[in-house]
């Protein structure tokens, strides 16, 4: 008897490219010398997770405005009645993109670690002027929102390591304002930012009472906070890699499976995982809330 792989209700994440326009030290997405797929497998891809009866899609890499034919995607998404979410660096963002594509997007979620330009520097995310970049981002994206009454959740992604675990960040995140934000703690994976391991590594303890002390102020402004801890990251996620493998994190390194480009859901999932693997996931993704409403 064929094993029974649900996922309906659950969100997956898209790698969709391993290119980005910055290298962030901490970065455990980096997928060396993976290629990117074709717009037309990732639409293949988009038609069984559909079939499938998966909630939201979530937009990630890499950073994915780098990918040529996101935009398509995105609109297939639409079309698809998926929730839709994108990960970004905010970088490449642009009125005119903002224009056309925001009216697909239902959760846009801006990575910022610091209100600190020189820590943001040093864990080589942009050139110095990465946090005035980000509160411009945010008048944009609020700007054309409103101009085509098209509410969008506003989130940010903080990755809480060594070098700015004693940061405050309380003043950037209430100016910015955000429904939500997301503390993670500094993961190694093996292959793909180990060697920075030594320099940003931060223990379980030393995460939580980062979180702590700022968690009441930003809830008493109405932002939820949500908090993963390095084994709640690896166990809570179902994602693909560029070449719309699921990938398994798990035991902080990748394993991947086969591509749903080519192979059925069950057969993609069962190279991966067992029926339970993907029902403890699911009872992860519950804890850490990335089952929220919208």
């Amino acid at each position: 008897m064929e094993p029974n792989y649900s996922i309906e209700g659950l969100t997956v994440n898209l790698h969709i490219t391993r290119k980005c326009n910055i290298r962030c030290d901490y970065c455990f997405a980096v997928y060396k010398k993976i290629p990117d797929l074709s717009i037309e497998s990732w639409i293949e891809i988009l038609k069984k997770l559909r079939e499938a009866k998966v909630k939201k899609i979530n937009f990630s890499g890499g950073e994915p405005l780098v990918y040529r034919g996101l935009e398509k995607l995105l609109k297939l998404s639409r079309r698809l009645e998926f929730k839709t979410s994108i990960v970004t660096n905010g970088i490449l963002l642009s009125d005119d993109w903002l224009r056309d594509n925001i009216e697909n997007i239902d959760i846009m979620a801006v990575s910022l670690d610091t209100g600190n330009e020189s820590i943001q520097q040093s864990l080589n995310r942009g050139s110095g002027n990465y946090v005035t970049q980000t509160k411009r981002r945010f008048q944009e994206i609020r700007y054309w929102s409103k101009e085509l009454n098209h509410p969008v959740y506003l989130k940010i992604n903080t990755m809480v390591n060594r070098l700015n675990k004693e940061d405050n960040p309380l003043s950037i995140l209430l100016e910015l304002n955000p429904d939500r934000v997301k503390f993670l703690q500094f993961c190694v994976m093996e292959g793909e930012n180990d060697k920075f391991a030594k320099k940003l590594s931060i223990s379980e303890k030393e995460f939580q009472n980062y979180v702590e002390r700022v968690r009441p102020s930003l809830e008493k402004s109405g932002i939820t906070v949500v908090s993963e801890t390095e084994e709640m990251l690896w166990s809570s996620y179902l994602i693909l890699d560029p070449q719309g493998r699921f990938c398994d994190k798990r035991h902080g390194k990748n394993k991947f499976g086969y591509s749903l480009a080519k192979n059925s859901l069950s057969d993609s999932l069962g190279s991966l995982y067992s029926p339970t693997d993907i029902e403890l996931i699911r009872k992860k993704m519950v804890e850490r809330k990335g089952l929220y409403p919208l």
